[in-house]
């Protein structure tokens, strides 16, 4: 969401606050570089950082205005040859509102040769995969052993709170974070996964400074089951006092509690209106669940969400006309139906936990990213600006985390917010199911198997495809039909096929399911006079993790979720199967007596009639460093299965 600021919030003018210089005004790179020599150590890498220094400082211009100007300074150490690729493009993030004061990037070559980049080559992108503008240049004639050198200084408005992440996919020599401020500005922060915290001191005349040095970061490696981004070492930091004004907090959870509150407590006028737009729409239902998920369905339906700043977007009666509303306007009409229609309701504030998991000890309102409501006798969650999710299924990044709960709390005629920090719930496995039901014969010449299939999926697994499948063409429903049934090999010829999504339905758990026959040939092999049947394949493709690299991350699953799987066949008249066992999986992490994952496989035999269950449940999302040889071995249960074969041997 856009960030929420209000004008008794500002800083104020002082005419006594005279504009001063950013301290970084004169900055500039040494003349006369002197090439680094890499360490043994060093030679194990693809490249090593030199230096990354940073600066923010909040300064008044010359009309009493808080402005930022934000420094960056980065040396890099190319070691090997497949490293240029990764450093001959430079990306310097810009805002809509910012300058650049400064900007200048260099190569240092091995043998000492600089080569300054020229400025007329640095290029703007508007908008650069979605996140936001950029300029870009390139950097040319790099080799291993050279090195890129490059600064900049930005200037944009006033910064409350931020966070900046400080480490990355290389190793780092040098990390070092200044914060600057005026007097009256007490800028506080906090440091994660690692990171010194910044100490003041009084170097700086009339000004606040913040600063930590780190020395010998190391890269942090993108690894599966695990929060890359959430886990890199950042400083979050945020204003905390103008002094100025008094000594007071601002920008905590309780400020938070009425300043939201006041942008999307329904005003009372617009009540009139609201009755008569939802009994437009009529909703109805037998129950509350019934009634306020067909509201979310008809407001995610008839209403579009745009990422536009225009006031008559987050006005309820022009959305209620128009059909457009932009975050702040859907959330807002959500909460005035809501209480329409008589239910209670509290607005909740989170992070994406994948990229930085919400501190409730820290008060920063850099944490209130997203919007949730949440109606507590109900226990429903709802996402009102996420357009797929739908009965109460909230984007999963945002859940097995903390958030900013904010109530409505009348004294007379008076209301305001009231804010208190509680977690946001994940989800049970049994809501997150991908079950699978195969009937297999084989024909007499064993060149083709024939099954039937029955495929249940429900919440996160089912993904988005439950909300916007009805919407789709039957050209594009048939492609994601024939991509979702080949699970079990590309040569797969589907026929019979009957789809239901039940996610509008009254239906519990509201399954997507996929039922059809399936000819497939590929699952079965001649070996002289035995046949080989690739049961393992059956269940398709599995994550596997048999790297024996040190793990990195501490494990974090996306949601609680789990499979079952039920296999069933007939061993054709004249044949036996030797290796039933091979089926046989038990593979578990148990925690106090608990399995909390695991994976297990057995096989009954009834006469000549095979059938093989298997339960594969995650029950916990997050787990230590140290439990992961354990977590590996139910992941690659899955994957062993999957190479099961069973031979068919003739009597």
């Amino acid at each position: 969401m856009k960030k929420i600021i209000v004008v008794f919030f500002c800083t104020f003018t002082f005419l006594s606050l005279h504009a001063q210089d950013y301290q970084y005004k004169n900055y500039d790179w040494e003349k006369q570089p002197v090439n680094y020599t890499p360490t043994a150590e060093d030679e194990r890498q693809n490249a090593v950082g030199l230096m990354d220094k940073r600066a923010i400082e909040f300064i008044y211009d010359d009309k009493g205005q808080l402005q930022t100007y934000y420094t960056n300074h980065i040396i890099v150490k190319i070691i090997t040859q497949s490293a240029i690729e990764d450093f001959n493009k430079v990306y310097v993030p810009v805002r809509d509102d910012n300058d650049i004061i400064d900007l200048k990037a260099r190569s240092i070559s091995k043998d000492g040769v600089i080569k300054e980049v020229d400025k007329n080559s640095i290029k703007k992108i508007d908008n650069l995969e979605d996140k936001g503008a950029f300029q870009i240049f390139a950097i040319d004639g790099l080799e291993a052993g050279s090195e890129i050198e490059y600064f900049y200084t930005l200037k944009y408005e006033k910064s409350y709170y931020g966070a900046e992440i400080l480490q990355s996919d290389y190793p780092k020599k040098s990390v070092e974070l200044e914060i600057i401020s005026p007097w009256n500005l007490v800028y506080l922060t906090h440091s994660y996964n690692g990171f010194p915290e910044l100490k003041s001191d009084t170097s700086l005349a009339h000004k606040n400074r913040l600063y930590a040095k780190g020395v010998d970061i190391p890269a942090l490696k993108s690894e599966d089951f695990a929060t890359y981004t959430s886990n890199l070492m950042r400083v979050e930091y945020t204003l905390g006092m103008n002094l100025s004004r008094s000594r007071a907090r601002l920008f905590d959870w309780a400020q938070a509690g009425d300043t939201y509150y006041s942008v999307f407590d329904p005003d009372a006028k617009v009540s009139g209106d609201i009755k008569k737009f939802l009994k437009k729409a009529d909703i109805s239902g037998n129950t509350d669940k019934d009634k306020i998920f067909a509201l979310d369905n008809y407001l995610k339906k008839n209403i579009a969400v745009k990422d536009v700043d225009d006031p008559d977007f987050s006005d309820l009666k022009k959305i209620m006309v128009n059909k457009y509303a932009n975050e702040t306007g859907m959330v807002k009409l959500y909460i005035a139906a809501l209480q329409t229609m008589g239910y209670n309701w509290e607005l909740v504030l989170t992070s994406d936990r994948e990229k930085k998991r919400f501190d409730r000890d820290f008060e920063s309102w850099d944490f209130l990213q997203h919007e949730l409501v949440y109606l507590p006798d109900q226990n429903i969650y709802l996402a009102p600006t996420v357009d797929y999710t739908r009965n109460g299924l909230i984007p999963y990044e945002w859940t097995n985390n903390d958030g900013l709960y904010i109530k409505k709390i009348t004294i007379g005629d008076v209301s305001h917010g009231l804010a208190s920090v509680k977690s946001i719930p994940s989800t049970d496995y049994t809501q997150n199911r991908d079950d699978l039901y195969i009937n297999f014969n084989f024909d007499g010449n064993f060149d083709m198997l024939h099954s039937h299939i029955k495929h249940v999926m429900t919440g996160y697994i089912l993904g988005q495809i439950g909300a916007y499948y009805d919407l789709m063409t039957d050209e594009n429903k048939a492609k994601l039909d024939d991509q979702l049934m080949k699970f079990m090999g590309q040569d797969s010829k589907v026929s019979n096929l009957k789809v239901t999504n039940d996610i509008y339905n009254d239906v519990p758990n509201h399954p997507f399911t996929m039922e059809g026959d399936i000819d497939i040939s590929s699952l079965i092999d001649n070996a002289g006079n035995k046949y080989l049947f690739k049961v393992g394949a059956v269940i398709g493709p599995q994550d596997e993790m048999y790297n024996a690299e040190k793990r990195e991350n501490p494990i974090e699953n996306d949601y609680n979720h789990g499979y079952h799987r039920e296999i069933t066949f007939n061993i054709p008249d004249g044949y036996t199967i030797n290796n039933l066992s091979d089926i046989n999986m038990d593979v578990a992490l148990v925690e106090d007596g608990e399995e909390t994952s695991y994976f297990h496989s057995h096989y009954t035999l009834d006469g000549k009639t095979v059938k093989i269950v298997i339960n594969e449940d995650y029950k916990k999302i997050n787990y230590n460093i140290d439990q992961f040889p354990a977590f590996q071995k139910v992941i690659n249960a899955s994957a062993d299965f999957n190479k099961v074969v069973l031979v068919m041997q003739k009597n």
